[in-house]
């Protein structure tokens, strides 16, 4: 089978962000007064703001919350830190060079606001790799629900069945094998087993080994 697109996380795929985005959600907890485990950013990984926050209120919260405000307050925090800290994961715009000849269409699938995708698109020249982008504000269900792939494939006539999704999160896993693609895991967040636990087809430590792999077995 050879795809006709590819789909992309963001955060801990192209941008190497993941503990930039912890850390301005542990600052805006701070700042409130919640107290939260340290162990509670492993199931936040790929998850939107929202839902993050949401769960943060009615697990750890003493009083009533303002969850808009919260979120606001991390997306402060976190461009703040990002416009200063930001990194390219290693090998991602090789990568994206690489690919583009190669297929008809590439689609961005963030959980991050739409806010944060842009500022990461302004600092790396993004925007010339995707056809299409959805961001955590374009979807009522975000990972692991199938909704955001679903949309992205949709956006660009796609059928979701021809797609590869590279992603490095469980949750993002998860939606990408629900929406019915072919989810390629990088261990730049979770190990193998953990992402192939959570339906990973393939799991490979680099952009060059994943290019290697769509190559040699003619999946492009």
């Amino acid at each position: 089978m050879k795809f006709k697109a590819i789909l992309f996380d963001m955060d801990g795929v192209i941008v190497d962000t993941e503990h930039l985005h912890s850390k301005a959600e542990l600052a805006t907890c701070a700042a409130n007064n919640l107290s939260v485990p340290l162990s509670e950013w492993d199931y936040f990984r790929g998850k939107t703001t929202r839902t993050i926050f949401e769960y943060i209120v009615s697990n750890y919260s003493k009083a009533p919350l303002d969850i808009e405000y919260l979120i606001s307050h991390k997306t402060e925090n976190y461009l703040a830190l990002a416009s200063k800290e930001a990194v390219l994961i290693p090998g991602s715009a090789q990568f994206l060079e690489w690919m583009r000849p190669r297929v008809s269409k590439a689609a961005l699938v963030t959980s991050s606001k739409r806010v944060i995708q842009e500022l990461m698109f302004d600092m790396f020249g993004l925007d010339k790799y995707f056809d299409s982008v959805i961001t955590g504000d374009d979807v009522k269900n975000g990972k692991p629900d199938p909704e955001p792939y679903l949309k992205a494939a949709q956006s660009i006539g796609v059928p979701i069945g021809s797609c590869a999704v590279i992603e490095d999160s469980e949750s993002g896993i998860a939606s990408a094998k629900s929406a019915g693609a072919y989810p390629i895991g990088i261990t730049t967040s979770y190990d193998s087993k953990r992402l192939l636990s959570s339906g990973a087809k393939k799991t490979f430590g680099s952009f060059i080994e994943i290019s290697d792999f769509l190559e040699s077995d003619k999946f492009l």
